[in-house]
């Protein structure tokens, strides 16, 4: 068993859900680990609303943001567009990339800047596990 939002389980999420011929994102999105009925909920079971609210959020250049503030190693705003990026994702449910942020979120608040190029990446290949379920 893996845990709910580790690499691992995200991995096999994403592999699963992109593999799988659906109907609508919002299956993709139920077989890449969003809980769907708890984010129906939270969205007052508008389903296009949380679409359009999940496609704006992958327009958002927030993490381009914070790819510009790690690279100006400008640790203060790193962390601000994190918490942001981390605030949002966990609101539309996206647990992998939420649990990616997170941790590179927890290496800015510790004051840990040794591993925040692989922690990025790790947020960037969520990303692009998003951008692949959302374009199959």
């Amino acid at each position: 068993l893996t845990r709910e939002g580790s690499a691992e389980h995200c991995m096999i999420l994403s592999i699963y859900a992109r593999n799988m011929k659906m109907i609508n994102l919002s299956e993709k999105l139920l077989a890449a680990g969003v809980n769907w009925q708890e984010i129906m909920e939270r969205f007052v079971e508008d389903e296009e609303f949380y679409e359009s609210c999940l496609r704006l959020f992958m327009e958002d250049n927030t993490l381009a943001r914070l790819q510009e503030a790690l690279r100006q190693e400008n640790f203060a705003d790193a962390f601000a567009y994190a918490h942001t990026l981390k605030g949002v994702s966990s609101n539309l449910g996206l647990t992998c990339f939420s649990s990616a942020v997170r941790e590179l979120l927890e290496a800015l608040r510790n004051k840990n800047y040794t591993n925040l190029e692989v922690q990025y990446k790790s947020v960037l290949d969520e990303r692009e596990k998003l951008i692949a379920i959302m374009n199959n």
